[in-house]
């Protein structure tokens, strides 16, 4: 007899929970990695499992969060999908990763546990995330981005130039279309069209100055004379009579 699709998110949730907190469970992460693959809208009742060990020290340990992270990274392509039957579900769980996110990138700046593999594997289906998210029109909080890459420059992250290099794509994805980079250009664009209105109005308060002012006329260039070293030209012969 087949199990009900209630049974199923059942068991799964379970064996999330128990690979998720146990040391030795027996279990392989890539069983659940293909399952959330193959699977993702169905794994879609376990999000709210997942949700948790996103979160810093939730997990038994760093390894088993960076796999909390790579499920989400399987979920993340199916996110417009998904969000066409369950809005409300998805409208709540995104704010719910983002805040997990930041909170996990906190601890990654002082604690010397996380190496530079380890904060990628955080970043890269982050990276994933935050494309699909996009796609639905969730806007991301930029300055919040901003203001933590600010911090990253005085941090040990500074130094792992895979980590900024990955920070940097989750930022330009984010700024791609949002209001805060919208402003700026629009802000930018303003100073340049100030700026070349200023110049024009310049020229023509010098071009309404006293002729000494002006650029002095250069005359056109001489015609060249023909070199010494050449031989004349020959005269045309008078035809004979």
């Amino acid at each position: 007899m087949d199990s009900s699709p209630k049974e199923v998110v059942e068991v799964y949730t379970k064996t999330l929970e128990e690979f998720m907190t146990q040391k030795n469970d027996g279990l392989h992460a890539t069983f659940l990695n293909d399952y959330f693959k193959r699977h993702a809208i169905r794994a879609w009742p376990l999000h709210q499992t997942l949700l948790t060990y996103l979160q810093p020290g939730k997990a038994h340990n760093i390894y088993r969060q960076t796999i909390a992270y790579e499920l989400l990274a399987q979920l993340a392509p199916q996110l417009p999908a998904i969000a066409k039957t369950h809005q409300a579900e998805v409208d709540t769980m995104i704010p719910q990763v983002v805040d997990a996110f930041y909170a996990t990138l906190e601890v990654t700046k002082t604690d010397e546990a996380w190496k530079a593999d380890r904060v990628k594997d955080i970043l890269k289906p982050i990276l994933a995330f935050t494309r699909s998210t996009k796609v639905i029109g969730y806007e991301w909080d930029l300055e919040r981005l901003d203001k933590f890459m600010e911090g990253v420059k005085g941090s040990r992250l500074a130094k792992f130039s895979g980590v900024t290099s990955l920070l940097t794509q989750v930022r330009s994805v984010i700024a791609k279309g949002s209001k805060g980079e919208v402003k700026a250009n629009a802000s930018t664009k303003k100073s340049k069209k100030r700026s070349n209105g200023e110049m024009a109005e310049n020229i023509d308060v010098d071009m309404d100055k006293n002729g000494d002012d002006l650029p002095p006329v250069i005359a056109p260039p001489k015609k060249r004379k023909e070199s010494s070293g050449s031989k004349p030209s020959k005269k045309a012969k008078t035809p004979k009579a």
